[in-house]
């Protein structure tokens, strides 16, 4: 976090380290919201992890999958979360390594 506090302004005090990380990379590539949409989805799941699944869809709404109430959704859920992560830290990478 005080790495990325360094790279932004004092404008963006209130702001999260994802929100900032956002902020950073868009500098660099005007795609960086649709990049780390992930990790804003992973920390979405994160938050309503204490919760049951039914009550709060939106996570899933952003991922594209329909929730039919059969574990089978479970295993569709935890691949397609990795698939996105794996994706966006490839591409972090790689805006990264342009410098």
């Amino acid at each position: 976090m005080a790495v990325l506090r360094k790279q932004t302004t004092d404008a963006d005090k209130k702001l999260g380290s994802l929100k900032r990380l956002e902020l950073l990379l868009s500098q660099k590539d005007s795609n960086a919201h649709n990049i780390i949409s992930p990790l804003f989805i992973i920390y979405d799941m994160r938050i309503i992890d204490s919760h049951d699944v039914n009550e709060d869809n939106s996570v899933f709404d952003k991922l594209g999958i329909k929730l039919t109430g059969n574990e089978e959704n479970y295993v569709v859920i935890g691949a397609t979360i990795i698939f996105l992560l794996a994706r966006c830290l490839h591409e972090l990478a790689q805006i990264l390594d342009k410098d």
